[in-house]
């Protein structure tokens, strides 16, 4: 997992920048930041931590206004962080960190497999607890070894952990109240039976008070958890995901329908604000404002006492990119998951929201006619004014959860439904025709056109073609290939992804033949350059010459702190943009073909380091051709070569070799591989 980083961080981006050495980079576009962010920390310097769902880490310097990821807690989903002296915790959505320099460097330690840091807590004794859907795990030796301390819990699931001044250990569960212990987790009793049934989500203390925020509001307890009661005057949304201790007696909780409250009585009476249209995660107060972690709203903002909020959430790219268009008249539009749909028409300098409607809508397709279609969980719905607002398509389609929409050249809209249903409209949603008889029975995933055929991509069931605009279909046979995650048609080649290889067809789909290898993970989307080479978005972003079929993928994924693409589209002229599972957008200009790294990878090329990260030692295993000339070397981040495996060795098939780590200072080395004329390398992650 960690060891000053994240381990599944430093991975994807040491990959990006071993593979490619670009001079041209990805550069995150500005202003659009509707990340989900589950947890705010104030370090004892004045800095701002911002948790975030996939984006990992962020950092602000100056009281929230701007924030910057942290260069190395990346790709990772922050749930919590918790305090204690000078330690800062920060609990994973799988594992757990912790640092003791304000959040700039990080340790890892390792927890029992699949544990959530939903709640982190220490007793007077230095003992560590972690709580999550795992149940409650103690150690007694700083993370080294744990125990299973869930017996005696009605409920394996916890939402928040935490200890009381007189070290009374608390467990908030998932749908069965409140528990504590009094003996580190040995035996637990039910601390509030009015909380039977509710998920408790947050637990905090001011000396002997304890407050707890769940899903039926605030309960709060003056005598160490003795007796309790209810204090919701005020609360009109009783689902609450945080209360926080501002100053004695002065509280803030927050929680659905975007409401934050605070309180100046010991939650006597609560006074309302709106800090966002979404759920509020969690509240903090820094030196002069407060801050808060909303669902789809980034981080908002108040100097005043929570009276008003703003945006403040400059830098914050963490937006689980789903999809991207760019229309006719090269606005930018951009899916993302939960909120709306974003849009820009300067390329990327500024954003605005669309209507609100098209909130968790996974898919958008831009038509001829310059109309736009987004589409998912809740129809399809239609922008006649360049996206800016979105309206249901005024005929309903039979179906309203959809997994693709696409326009045709002729500006025929279809769209895929769950149920394994295709819909064709010729008038722009007026009216809608069920195209699915002879689809098959599956899913449809995506669709391209030539200039006399359609063709569809399905879940299961491969590819079908049409030559009359869906109104017949007959399945073509591509060996092996069954689903298909991505497909492009461009100057009559079609191309599709099977999830393992590339295969390209070149007579409307009557005979299919590999592209070569060379790219990382599964491939999401294509689109095509100016000059109609195929780009490819994956673990990273590929191109590869169609017209010198010759030449291998290149990949050009250096800018992308996040690797994970789902999304990429061409704005013509060699100009891109890329969508990432937690990274946001980002933005390509120029040639992807010219001044990066081509990714020289022979049939059955591939390294696999076991275990990485490696603690003590691993084996390095490369399959290659038979006879290729194999050197296999490990070298540190200054390219200095510390280790040496294999110097011309020729075994051929799969060979692997065992590697000692542990004379190595923990840290990030590389394990270069070269096979005949092709060089690969990937990071290997050495802890202790």
């Amino acid at each position: 997992m960690f060891a000053k980083m994240s381990a599944f961080a430093c991975i994807a981006m040491l990959a990006a920048s071993f593979t490619s050495r670009a001079q041209n980079r990805w550069t995150p576009v500005t202003a659009l930041s509707n990340g989900r962010v589950f947890t705010l920390c104030a370090a004892s310097n004045g800095q701002v931590l911002a948790g975030c769902e996939s984006g990992g880490l962020y950092i602000s310097t100056d009281d929230g206004l701007n924030w910057t990821p942290h260069p190395i807690v990346q790709n990772v989903t922050v749930r919590r962080f918790f305090m204690h002296g000078t330690r800062i915790y920060a609990g994973l959505q799988n594992g757990l960190l912790l640092s003791s320099d304000n959040g700039n460097t990080w340790t890892d330690i390792p927890v029992p497999s699949g544990q959530n840091g939903f709640g982190v807590a220490l007793n007077a004794s230095g003992h560590l607890f972690i709580g999550g859907w795992e149940g409650v795990h103690r150690s007694t030796n700083g993370g080294k070894d744990w125990t299973d301390i869930t017996a005696g819990l009605p409920e394996k699931r916890l939402m928040s952990l935490a200890i009381s001044s007189a070290d009374v250990l608390y467990a908030g569960l998932y749908r069965r109240g409140l528990y504590r212990s009094t003996d580190q987790g040995g035996t637990w009793t039910e601390a509030d039976p009015s909380l039977t049934g509710a998920s408790v989500n947050r637990i905090a203390f001011e000396g002997s008070k304890i407050y707890i925020a769940s899903s039926d509001g605030v309960r709060i307890s003056t005598d160490n958890g003795t007796s309790w009661e209810a204090r919701n005057s005020g609360v009109t949304a009783l689902n609450l995901e945080c209360i926080v201790v501002l100053s004695a007696g002065s509280l803030a909780a927050a929680g659905s329908g975007g409401f934050v409250y605070t309180s100046s009585n010991d939650g006597a009476l609560w006074t309302k604000s709106t800090a966002s249209k979404t759920l509020v995660y969690d509240v903090i107060k820094t030196s002069s404002t407060l801050l808060a972690g909303t669902q789809w709203d980034g981080i908002r903002r108040s100097e005043d006492g929570a009276a008003t909020w703003k945006r403040s959430d400059a830098g914050l790219t963490n937006l689980q990119v789903s999809d991207i268009a760019v229309s006719t008249s090269g606005t930018v539009l951009v899916c993302q998951n939960g909120g709306p749909l974003m849009l820009s028409s300067d390329g990327g300098g500024t954003w605005a929201a669309s209507s609100e409607n098209t909130a968790g809508l996974t898919h958008v397709a831009v038509s001829p006619d310059g109309s736009c279609f987004t589409a998912g969980y809740g129809g399809v719905l239609i922008s006649t004014d360049g996206g800016r607002s979105f309206a249901k398509t005024s005929g309903d389609v039979p179906e309203n959860d959809l997994s693709a929409v696409e326009v045709s050249p002729a500006g025929h809209v279809f769209v895929g439904g769950l149920n394994d249903k295709l819909f064709r409209s010729t008038n722009n949603g007026a009216a809608w025709t069920d195209v699915s008889n002879g689809l098959g029975s599956s899913q449809v995933l995506g669709m391209a056109w030539t200039a006399t055929a359609m063709f569809v991509g399905t879940v299961s069931d491969g590819v079908y073609r049409s030559t009359d605009d869906g109104g017949t279909w007959s399945k073509l046979t591509i060996t092996g290939a069954s689903r298909i995650p991505a497909i492009n048609a461009d100057a009559g080649e079609i191309a599709i992804s099977t999830g393992s290889d590339i295969r390209v067809s070149n007579d409307n789909g009557d005979s299919w033949s590999p592209y070569p290898p060379g790219i990382q993970g599964s491939i999401a989307q294509f689109a095509r350059t100016s000059s109609s080479a195929l780009v490819a978005a994956a673990w990273g972003v590929f191109a590869y010459d169609v017209v010198s079929s010759s030449t291998p993928w290149r990949e050009f994924s250096r800018g992308l702190t996040n690797l994970d693409t789902r999304a990429i589209a061409s704005a013509g002229g060699n100009v891109f943009y890329s969508g990432s599972w937690g990274g946001g957008v980002h933005k390509w200009t120029g040639d992807p073909l010219t001044g990066v790294s081509a990714v020289a990878v022979p049939s059955s090329f591939t390294i696999r380091v076991v275990p990485n990260p490696v603690r003590a030692s691993a084996r390095i295993i490369v399959e290659c051709g038979s006879g290729d000339a194999l050197t296999v070397a490990v070298h540190d981040l200054l390219g200095r070569r510390v280790a040496i495996l294999a110097d011309g060795d020729r075994p051929g098939g799969t060979v692997s070799w065992p590697f000692d780590a542990s004379a190595l200072t923990p840290g990030i080395y590389e394990c270069r591989v070269s096979a005949g004329s092709a060089m690969r390398s990937v990071p290997l992650l050495v802890l202790r």
